[in-house]
């Protein structure tokens, strides 16, 4: 598939062209919906859409940051197969994680009010339970496939103290948020989470932010809380974890950081996690709007994997500039240049709300065509 490299090939048009092939069959409606979907706007930085040159054939279709359609190759399924006994085991061992997990999330908030749980941070008993939540975290890693964790560049994280924010893009996977199984973290994740069967209790239990952003009340609290924990109690708190662009992509760009992680004004450690599979250039861990196979399918083919290694990139500390503590959008901005030039991915400016506006217009040009 060719990826598009100049801002003429991101041309709503052209998008419109690749979601239904024929663009003369489609509605006026639709049409609508792809532009405000796909319009970019801030098209004078040509610079943020210039792609690494890369060779396609005659027939690849373009895709959007959105999309993901790799397949698996005949040789990945002949490599799968090949694991199938090795599954049973592998989801057994992650069922065991899961459920030592629970327990110990629900030993942790045993007689805790839902108003206290993220007063303070875990001490005593309690907080040995968290320690067991994250020890099950990289359990659950080594179950779907994911043997070996490398670091690159810095040595380590910084402590809260000198770096209260820690910042993790692209995010590609639902597996990212499992870094919290290699550091002591407090992830900012959507209120849905809190309800999720099985996961929600232990999640719950590393005392996350929860925001849930179709609420602008739930938003505001959000910021509140998050500007409290790394300004007035910096130091006290474990870093907390945010994942800037607020939604997955194929992790070929950088969509617009969200302001959130850049409100407190703080010292920011910036981080990415790539993972490498022996597969071909197919790889089930990228989970994008848009992609080849269903979730659960992915998850079925990450468990007959027979090696992933995650290399998680710890970048240096950004300190912001006295007009960047003032101008949380300045601070995003150059944070995701910054973010850009190191993984040698454009910044764009595509947000969650252009994934949901390209997801209506993908289902009403299905419509359209049938």
């Amino acid at each position: 598939m060719l990826l598009p490299r100049t801002p003429e090939e991101w041309q709503p048009l052209r998008m419109a062209q690749f979601l239904n092939g024929h663009l003369e069959n489609v509605g006026k409606v639709v049409k609508k919906k792809l532009k405000k979907a796909l319009a970019f706007k801030d098209l004078e930085r040509e610079d943020s859409f210039v792609w690494p040159p890369r060779e396609g054939g005659e027939g690849e279709t373009v895709v959007t940051p959105f999309s993901y359609h790799y397949q698996p190759s005949v040789a990945d399924f002949f490599i799968m197969a090949a694991m199938l006994p090795i599954l049973p085991l592998r989801m057994l061992l992650a069922g065991i994680a899961i459920l030592v997990a629970w327990l110990a999330a629900k030993a942790a908030l045993y007689n805790m009010p839902p108003q206290v749980a993220n007063a303070a941070p875990f001490t005593g008993w309690r907080h040995g339970c968290r320690v067991i939540i994250l020890a099950c975290a990289r359990l659950l890693f080594f179950a779907c496939a994911i043997q070996r964790i490398e670091y690159v560049g810095e040595t380590k994280f910084q402590e809260s103290a000198v770096a209260p924010v820690l910042i993790c893009a692209p995010h590609v996977s639902y597996l990212d948020a499992f870094i919290s199984g290699v550091m002591s973290i407090m992830p900012v994740m959507k209120a849905q989470a809190a309800k999720a069967p099985f996961f929600g209790p232990f999640l719950t239990a590393l005392q996350p932010i929860y925001v849930d952003r179709e609420i602008r009340e739930s938003r505001t609290n959000t910021k509140d809380t998050l500007i409290k924990r790394c300004s007035d109690e910096k130091g006290v708190w474990p870093p907390v974890l945010i994942f800037p662009e607020g939604t997955t992509s194929n992790g070929q760009c950088l969509f617009k950081f969200k302001l959130g992680a850049f409100y407190p004004g703080q010292p920011i450690q910036m981080t990415s996690i790539e993972y490498r599979s022996c597969m071909s250039t197919w790889n089930p861990l990228i989970m994008a709007w848009d992609p080849a196979v269903p979730v659960w399918v992915s998850i079925l083919y990450l468990f007959l994997q027979p090696h992933i290694t995650a290399r998680i990139h710890i970048q240096p500390v950004y300190h912001p500039s006295p007009e960047e503590r003032e101008d949380p959008q300045l601070f995003a901005h150059n944070v995701q240049k910054q973010m850009s030039e190191y993984l040698d991915i454009p910044a764009t400016d595509f947000t969650y709300e252009n994934v949901r506006e390209f997801l209506r217009a993908r289902r009403a040009a299905k419509r359209k065509s049938t």
